[in-house]
């Protein structure tokens, strides 16, 4: 971590017998769930800022990149 570079950081916790609960998506399914894992997410942060802190998505949006027109 440096000032003036990006702070993108996702803090983990190990848990044995975890598995995937609950869907954040506009679905109202996950392939995912109840997939076994080695822990869960407790919170990333995206250029500095916190989207995720302890389970809760923050109100953020998204940043725009701009691509080449499509050929």
């Amino acid at each position: 971590i440096k000032e003036g570079l990006d702070a993108d950081i996702v803090l983990f916790k190990n848990e044995d017998n975890a598995h995937v609960h609950g869907n954040h998506g506009t679905c109202d399914y996950s392939v995912y769930e109840n997939l076994p894992t080695a822990g869960k997410v407790i919170s990333t942060m995206l250029r500095g800022k916190f989207v995720l802190r302890d389970g809760k998505f923050s109100k953020q949006t998204g940043k725009l990149i701009q691509g080449s027109e499509f050929l």
